[in-house]
């Protein structure tokens, strides 16, 4: 991507970001890129093939119904990050996580995902 956004006090040596701030509205969101990240450097990306026929869908599905997608991440118990983002995945990053007081409740919440799918061959 020419622009990676993420929050300003985030970068580099500071790391002044605070609990919660995505939902708070109380951080800068920059492009890192005109601050110096090198996203061809420093950035990588990765792509998961899953047969078709493991879904129990045909190209032609795809192509006249679609096909909807989401990727979640999890770094405890929880879901922590998914695509298409959703705020639910930050909303309780302002309380500690009960098995260790240094990182977030996050980890260990329940996340009502309300963004839609992405979809791929027909659009809903």
């Amino acid at each position: 991507s020419k622009t990676i956004k993420g929050i300003k006090e985030c970068y580099g040596e500071s790391q002044n970001r605070l609990i919660g701030d995505m939902t708070k509205g109380t951080s800068t969101y920059v492009d890192f890129n005109t601050l110096g990240h090198k996203s061809s450097q420093y950035d990588f990306h990765y792509e998961i093939s899953i047969p078709l026929a493991k879904l129990g869908v045909t190209a032609a599905d795809v192509a006249s119904k679609g096909l909807g997608v989401m990727l979640v991440a999890t770094f405890g118990t929880s879901g922590m990050d998914c695509l298409p983002y959703d705020t639910s995945m930050s909303d309780n990053a302002d309380q500690l996580y009960s098995k260790d007081p240094s990182t977030t409740h996050e980890k260990e919440d329940d996340d009502n995902i309300t963004v839609p799918f992405a979809y791929i061959g027909k659009q809903n």
